[in-house]
């Protein structure tokens, strides 16, 4: 696991994806948003009562550090489970 800080903002990324052409993919930390406490800075739900103003500003900032048009973001929800998706533009 690689972990990267950009413009404040912490995230890890697989090394076996990091390099692959076309590909952007991270994990995000709680460093480097802008949301008070509780939510303890780069939170990304707006579920737990944080303002959607500064979720919505937590993912652009994410976005920009991993490289990504923050229209183009994908969030999946995550499972405990061996399920792959695919996505792309179609």
């Amino acid at each position: 696991m690689l972990r990267r800080t950009v413009q404040g903002v912490a995230f890890y990324q697989f090394e076996a994806l990091a390099g692959q052409a076309g590909l952007r993919h991270a994990i995000s930390t709680r460093l480097g948003g802008v949301s008070p406490e509780p939510f303890a800075s780069l939170n990304l739900t707006t579920a737990r009562g944080d303002a959607p103003e500064r979720v919505a500003e937590n993912h652009r900032r994410l976005c920009v550090a991993v490289g990504v048009d923050p229209a183009a973001l994908v969030s999946p929800q995550q499972v405990h489970a061996a399920r792959v998706v695919r996505v792309g533009r179609e």
